[in-house]
C-alpha cells in the first residue's frame, strides 16, 4: 500500500548539502545576502547534482556539497581517514591491508571514519557480504571500479556516502541494503544490476535517505522503500529519488510505503 508519495521537480526546496558554516539562522539580514552570494559563486554544486560530482567546488571530501534531498547534511567519512584500496581480492575473515574490506573494516574503527578512494580500475568479488559502517565513503571517481558477488549491507549506521561504482551479480539478495534504522545515507551515480530480490531495499526504520543520478536494471524486482504494511517503524521513512534510470524491470520502480517520498525525473 503506497500511502503518500511527492511528485516535484529539481528547485530551491530540495535540500543541497552545501553548508555555510558562518551562517546561521539568527543572523543578521546581510549575513544571510553574504552567504546566498556564496552559495551563487559556485552554481555547479547546486543547481545540477548529475554534473556536480566532478566539478572543482565537489573535488575530493568536497563531494558531500552534491549532495541534494533527505540527506543533503551528509558529510561521509570526510573528517576522517583517506585509505585507498590498491588490491581487488577479498578474505572475509583475515582482510588484507589495501583490499576494500580491510578499508570498510578501519571506518569503522577510526574516529572520523574514513574516505574510500580506489588506485586503478578493478573488480572486486566479495566472498561475503560487505558491512558498511558510519563516517564511511566509497568513492569510486575517476576509475570503473565494479563489486560483485554479494551484498553491500548497511545495518544501524549514520552518514554514508557510496558513489560512482557499480554492485551487479550479487545472486539470491539484493544489490545495497539499508535496514535497522540507518539514516542519513546517500547513494548517488551507482549501477546496480542483477539480484534475485531487487536492487535497492531501504527499511526497518530506515532514514534521510538520498538515491540520485543511478542506473538500476533488473529484469523483475527493482527498488523498494519500506518491506511492509506490518513495518509500522517505517512511518519515519524519508527518501529522495532524483533523476535515477529504472530500466528493464517489472516492478518496484520504486515501491514506496509510509510517510514522505520526493521522485524527481
Amino acid at each position: 500500500m503506497i500511502h503518500e508519495i511527492s511528485l516535484c521537480r529539481w528547485n530551491n526546496n530540495i535540500t543541497t548539502g552545501y553548508h555555510d558554516e558562518h551562517h546561521h539562522p539568527s543572523s543578521s539580514s546581510s549575513s544571510s545576502s553574504s552567504s546566498r552570494s556564496s552559495k551563487d559563486e559556485e552554481p555547479s554544486c547546486l543547481v545540477d547534482g548529475t554534473k556536480c560530482q566532478y566539478s572543482s567546488c565537489a573535488q575530493g571530501k568536497k563531494l558531500p556539497r552534491c549532495a541534494i534531498g533527505f540527506a543533503g547534511r551528509v558529510t561521509g567519512g570526510a573528517k576522517g581517514t583517506y585509505y585507498m584500496v590498491n588490491r581487488s581480492d577479498d578474505d572475509p575473515k583475515y582482510p588484507a591491508p589495501g583490499t576494500l574490506r580491510f578499508g570498510v573494516n578501519l571506518a569503522g574503527r577510526s574516529k572520523g571514519g574514513a574516505w574510500i578512494t580506489f588506485k586503478e580500475s578493478m573488480v572486486i568479488k566479495l566472498k561475503d557480504k560487505l558491512w558498511v559502517h558510519s563516517n564511511t565513503t566509497i568513492d569510486g571517481r575517476g576509475v570503473k571500479v565494479t563489486i560483485t558477488a554479494k551484498v553491500l549491507a548497511l545495518k544501524k549506521v549514520q552518514n554514508v556516502i557510496l558513489h560512482n561504482f557499480e554492485v551487479v551479480s550479487t545472486g539470491y539478495s539484493d544489490t545495497i541494503h539499508v535496514f535497522d534504522g540507518s539514516h542519513l545515507v546517500w547513494l548517488d551515480h551507482l549501477t546496480c544490476r542483477d539480484a534475485s530480490l531487487g536492487l535497492i531495499t531501504v527499511l526497518q526504520g530506515s532514514t534521510d535517505v538520498t538515491i540520485s543520478n543511478c542506473y538500476l536494471s533488473n529484469p523483475d524486482y527493482n527498488t523498494l522503500l519500506g518491506a511492509s504494511d506490518q513495518d509500522t517503524i517505517d512511518q519515519i521513512l524519508r527518501v529522495t529519488v532524483y533523476r535515477n534510470w529504472f530500466d528493464s524491470s517489472t516492478q518496484r520502480m520504486p515501491h514506496c510505503r509510509y510517510n514522505l517520498f520526493f521522485l524527481i525525473v
